[in-house]
């Protein structure tokens, strides 16, 4: 290619790098790369190589702001992911957390059920120490004293069997997700699904629905029920007969549409697009 040519390549990559920024400086690199192999094959297929071939090939590909986050977010996923690698999940999702409002959502709804499934085999870790006589792991002879009641009075078995049962679902329904909506955010242009945006964007639509019918059931139901009396969360704090009140099964059947949100929302895009004909 002639200096020209070869500036307009350069100019590119470089806007591709700036709209990747936050993302780590490997994926940030590879990304580029991959921009460059792209170029350079559409180019070599055209025996002309002139400024007009290169803006053409450039308009394909799109302005890089439109879909370098899209295409960083998918990279370091997929490094995270598919490499095991702690440190690009943990990029990642920040990276997510800070790009879009669903993001941060689905970030934070995971997070939620992660924090309780986690609370559950702790709670479960402290009553069996206390079992065994070892108060001074809970700072207190009565595990009542320092546990919701419900947890403290559930089986440690049963309530340990639980809590990892849920962590083990949490992440196949996790990467589930990753698997059927990240992955769409990779370019078409650069080998991703078609339709993806379209999809991305249905199905954050969806998610946003989902989590503020589940958000207003769970406050509405249990406000009108008393589950939230005392100003504590009632699925901690709750009476031995929580479960006997309609209003708070009802409350606590919009938590659960709330936490799973994402997964709800991503299932009801793939069945409608099932229903459709789609992939």
């Amino acid at each position: 290619m002639d200096p020209e040519t070869t500036g307009l390549v350069e100019d590119y990559v470089r806007r591709l790098r700036r709209s990747m920024r936050g993302a780590t400086p490997d994926v940030i690199d590879e990304g580029a790369r991959e921009i460059r192999a792209h170029i350079d094959d559409a180019l070599a297929a055209n025996e002309d190589a002139g400024v007009g071939s290169v803006l053409a090939v450039l308009e394909r590909l799109g302005p890089p702001e439109e879909y370098g986050r899209d295409l960083a977010l998918y990279m370091m996923v997929e490094a995270g992911y598919r490499r095991w690698s702690l440190r690009h999940m943990v990029r990642s999702t920040l990276f997510w957390a800070l790009s879009t409002v669903v993001g941060g959502l689905v970030v934070s709804l995971f997070g939620l059920a992660y924090a309780l499934a986690l609370a559950m085999v702790g709670a479960a870790a402290a009553r069996h120490a206390w079992l065994l006589g070892l108060e001074r792991i809970v700072g207190a002879t009565d595990p009542r004293a320092v546990l919701p009641r419900p947890l403290s009075d559930a089986a440690p078995i049963a309530l340990l069997a639980a809590g990892a049962g849920l962590l083990a679902v949490l992440t196949i329904m996790a990467r589930w997700f990753v698997g059927q909506y990240v992955r769409r955010a990779r370019p078409h242009t650069l080998g991703g699904v078609e339709g993806g945006d379209e999809w991305v964007e249905r199905t954050s639509r969806r998610i946003l629905v989902i989590a503020s019918v589940g958000f207003v059931v769970a406050v509405a139901a249990g406000a009108v029920g008393g589950t939230f009396a005392g100003g504590a969360p009632a699925l901690l704090r709750a009476a031995p007969d929580f479960s006997a009140s309609p209003l708070a099964r009802l409350s606590g059947l919009g938590l659960a549409v709330l936490l799973l949100a994402p997964v709800l929302g991503v299932a009801w895009t793939v069945l409608a697009q099932r229903a459709r004909g789609g992939n």
